[in-house]
C-alpha cells in the first residue's frame, strides 16, 4: 500500500485522537495479524469469528496461545477500531501505521475506507511551469513517521512502571508515608493508561470472572454429586454391615436350634430304645416264666401218670399172686 504523510497533519491528529489508538506492532506481529484477518470469514465483525483462524495461525507459527496472549490482546484492541468488518478495521490500522502495501491487504477493504492521513502535499508555483509533489516513503522509520510518533505516546502496558528519576535525597521531615508512596505507585495517572488496554483488561477480567464462576459451579456440582455418592456408599456399607451381622446372628441361632433339635432327637431315640429294651426284657421274662410253669406242670403230670401206672401194675401183680 502506497500512501503519504503531509507535513501539516493537524486535522488527521485531531481525528485520530478522538478514538483509542491501536498500539504500534512489529512487522512480524503485523504479518501474523494479517494472516488471521485474511482467514477470517468475509464481512464478519464478531469476535468469535477470529477464534479458529487465531488458533490455526498460531499453531502454524508454533506459538502457544496459553503462554503468549499478545495477539489475543491485539485482536481485542482491533475490535474497538471503527469499521464494518475485520478487514476494514485492519486496513484502517495499516493505513495509520503504514504496515503493508495495498495489494497485501484483504480485498475490498482498502476501497471502502478513507486513510486518516492525507495522500500528500502538493506545492504549486504558478510562476513556474511545473508542480512539485512531496510524498513520504512507503515505510518510514519510527522516528521520522508522524503517525508512529503519535502512537508511541500511548504505552502498551495497562499499568506501566513508574520511571525513577535522579532526585535529591529528601530529609527526614519531608519523607512521605510508606502507604502514600505505595498508593501513588499502585494507582498510575489516567494519562498513562491506554483506553484500549483498559478495555481489554476489563474484557479479560470479565471473562476471567465468568470462567471462574463456571469452574466454581462445575466443581460445586461435582462436589455435591461426590458427596451424594459418598453418602449413598456409606449407607450401603452400614446397611450391608448390619445385614451381615444380622445374618450371622440368625445363622448362629439356626445352628444352635438345629444342634438342640439334634440332641433332643438323639436323647428321644435313646429313651425310646431304653424303653423298648425294658419292655422286650420284661416280655421275654414273662414268656420264660410261663414256659417254666408249663414245663413243670407237664413234668408233674407225667410223673403222676407214671406213678399211677406203677401202682396199677403192682396191684395187678399182687392180685395174681394171691389167686395163684
Amino acid at each position: 500500500m502506497v500512501f503519504s504523510f503531509s507535513i501539516n497533519s493537524s486535522a488527521s491528529s485531531s481525528a485520530s485522537s478522538s478514538r483509542p489508538s491501536f498500539p504500534i506492532v512489529s512487522p512480524r506481529d503485523a504479518e501474523i495479524l494479517n494472516e488471521i484477518i485474511l482467514q477470517a470469514p468475509p464481512g464478519s465483525s464478531i469476535f468469535s469469528a477470529l477464534l479458529d483462524p487465531y488458533q490455526r495461525v498460531l499453531a502454524l507459527h508454533q506459538l502457544d496461545p496459553r503462554l503468549d496472549d499478545r495477539f489475543y490482546s491485539l485482536l481485542l484492541k482491533l475490535s474497538l477500531v471503527s469499521g464494518t468488518d475485520w478487514s476494514e478495521k485492519w486496513s484502517r490500522v495499516c493505513v495509520d501505521q503504514g504496515l503493508f502495501e495495498e495489494s497485501e491487504l484483504p480485498e475490498g477493504s482498502f476501497s471502502s475506507i478513507a486513510p486518516s492521513q492525507p495522500n500528500g502535499t502538493e506545492h504549486s508555483d504558478q510562476e513556474e511551469e511545473g508542480t512539485t509533489t512531496i510524498i513520504a516513503p512507503t515505510r518510514s522509520p519510527l522516528i521520522s513517521s508522524p503517525s508512529l510518533r503519535r502512537g508511541s505516546l500511548f504505552p502498551i502496558q495497562s499499568t506501566p512502571n513508574v520511571i525513577d528519576r535522579f532526585q535529591p535525597r529528601p530529609s527526614i521531615q519531608s519523607t512521605p508515608n510508606v502507604i502514600d508512596r505505595f498508593q501513588s505507585r499502585s494507582s498510575p495517572s489516567s494519562k498513562l493508561l491506554d483506553p484500549l488496554d483498559a478495555l481489554s483488561d476489563q474484557f479479560r477480567s470479565e471473562h476471567l470472572r465468568i470462567r471462574t464462576l463456571h469452574l466454581w459451579s462445575l466443581r460445586t456440582r461435582r462436589f455435591t454429586l461426590t458427596l451424594t455418592e459418598v453418602e449413598r456408599a456409606h449407607t450401603l456399607l452400614v446397611s450391608g454391615r448390619m445385614w451381615r451381622r444380622w445374618r450371622a446372628k440368625v445363622g448362629k441361632r439356626r445352628r444352635e436350634v438345629r444342634m438342640v433339635e439334634g440332641v433332643a432327637r438323639t436323647r428321644m431315640k435313646f429313651a425310646t430304645l431304653t424303653k423298648w429294651r425294658e419292655a422286650t426284657e420284661e416280655s421275654r421274662h414273662k414268656r420264660w416264666k410261663q414256659y417254666l410253669a408249663q414245663l413243670a406242670a407237664d413234668h408233674l403230670q407225667h410223673q403222676q401218670q407214671k406213678w399211677v401206672a406203677m401202682v396199677a401194675e403192682s396191684t395187678s401183680r399182687a392180685s395174681g399172686t394171691y389167686s395163684g
